[in-house]
């Protein structure tokens, strides 16, 4: 029994709650320093121990302590601290009670209940009063009544208003509805308000663009004359003047370096099936006239937006159009590869 006591006494050194099975558990509870009104005394802060016998669950910090100190398993430990707790659990049963040592007692009374009672001494074992003493604090003794007139309210300079909490409420409220009343509430002028509308694309377009507005070029196409049997020394190419006209070209066209030109916006929503990007219209000029072949790509364009420039095979009036001629044409030729659906103003 000796032996369970001391192990006991070691776990709760260590942990704030150690569990006996079968019997209860022994919790730490810590308590703050208090005041003593009648001694004038501060006590420090402390560790006081409390017993529950509700807690018969094990939690095996005893069995791991029995373990350590005799070089056991633990189911060895465990079953010598159950012979331990059943030597103390009939020693309370024969006599009432029985000695914790330092701890405390513990006691059984007629009902079967077990109480604890723990001992002052034990509370010099506790790491928080350690080396602390209760500190003497006497009150201070009150002031002359006409000491206590004579003091000043305020220090310096200032003045102190002492002010009921109903009475500033009330002045809080009075002015907020006094700014209330001053901020006008009329009805502002319709001439104030602002309205906000959408503008169809097709009319900012025009308006942007009124002043670039690029008429349809005309290019002298040689027409080659059949000499005649008398002439054909003397026979010369005529040029006739005529319209470079295009398959599905708007009037917006312009041809620069012989490459067919178009700018943006062209006033009509497209969906152009683009077959390469660059960054400036000179490369994408010669990459047209490099890769391009208007027999098979005859509605071919260089198509110049603000920062790009895009060559299309063909544009569409829907994108599920564009989607269907970049299937056809991707088997046929190599330039649809990447080509893709873009979307134009």
């Amino acid at each position: 029994m000796n032996r369970l006591i001391s192990h006991i006494e070691r776990s709760i050194s260590m942990h704030k709650c150690v569990v006996v099975p079968s019997l209860g558990g022994f919790v730490a509870e810590l308590l703050p320093a208090r005041y003593d009104r009648e001694d004038h005394l501060i006590y420090p802060p402390k560790e006081e121990l409390r017993f529950n016998a509700a807690l018969s669950v094990r939690d095996g910090i005893l069995e791991d302590s029995y373990a350590r100190a005799y070089g056991i398993s633990h189911r060895r430990a465990r079953v010598m601290l159950d012979d331990d707790v059943r030597a103390l659990r009939a020693e309370l049963v024969r006599s009432g009670r029985v000695s914790l040592e330092k701890m405390g007692e513990l006691t059984l009374n007629p009902e079967g209940q077990i109480s604890y009672s723990h001992r002052g001494r034990s509370d010099e074992s506790s790491g928080f009063s350690y080396g602390l003493v209760p500190c003497s604090l006497p009150r201070l003794a009150a002031l002359p009544a006409e000491v206590a007139e004579s003091q000043p309210e305020g220090k310096g300079d200032y003045f102190y208003l002492r002010i009921h909490k109903r009475t500033g409420m009330a002045a809080a409220a009075v002015l907020l509805l006094a700014a209330l009343l001053v901020v006008p509430w009329g009805q502002i002028s319709s001439s104030d308000k602002f309205a906000a509308s959408f503008v169809p694309t097709e009319l900012t377009a025009r308006r942007v663009w009124a002043d670039t507005e690029v008429q349809p070029v005309w290019v002298d196409v040689p027409k080659q004359v059949q000499p005649s049997s008398a002439t054909a020394a003397e026979s010369e190419p005529i040029a006739t003047a005529a319209p470079a006209t295009m398959p599905n070209v708007l009037a917006t066209d312009v041809a620069e370096g012989g490459v067919p030109v178009m700018h943006e916006p062209v006033g009509s929503k497209y969906y152009y099936v683009v077959v390469a990007t660059f960054s400036s219209a000179t490369k994408a000029r010669e990459y047209y006239r490099s890769h391009v072949d208007k027999a098979t790509l005859p509605n071919a364009l260089v198509l110049l937006s603000r920062n790009k420039a895009r060559i299309y095979a063909d544009r569409f009036a829907t994108t599920d159009e564009a989607q269907a001629y970049i299937r056809t044409m991707r088997d046929k030729n190599s330039l649809f590869a990447d080509a893709w659906v873009y979307a134009g103003r």
